[in-house]
């Protein structure tokens, strides 16, 4: 039996003997891309300031998903800005957007 003191994330071997092979699914930029562009078209409409502070935060997702190992702490601060402008503004349609981007960013990372 086998105990862990801590969440487990990904593969885990035991034995004398252990061969693993690990495809990751990795982020699908063209999945991305139509959630990045359904955030922009919805934030279209904001006040200039809060729509500078959207695009800045889209801009970093976009940059650091196309980068082959991602920086998840900057991915999961820019989702909670992402989050947090969209419940400031209170537009449904980018609250929706946004929390399609997070839940898809989750899922992956």
């Amino acid at each position: 039996m086998t105990h862990f003191n801590a969440p487990v994330h990904g593969q885990v071997g035991i034995g004398e003997q252990v061969n693993q092979t690990q495809t990751p699914a990795g982020i699908n930029l063209e999945v991305l891309q139509t959630f990045l562009d359904d955030i922009r078209t919805a934030g279209a409409d904001l006040e200039p300031v809060d729509q500078t502070y959207l695009f800045t935060y889209v801009d970093l997702v976009q940059a650091e998903s196309s980068n082959p190992e991602p920086d998840r702490a900057m991915l999961s601060g820019s989702m909670d800005r992402l989050k947090s402008i969209a419940a400031k503004v209170g537009n449904a349609g980018l609250t929706a957007s946004v929390g399609a981007l997070v839940t898809y960013l989750v899922t992956l990372l």
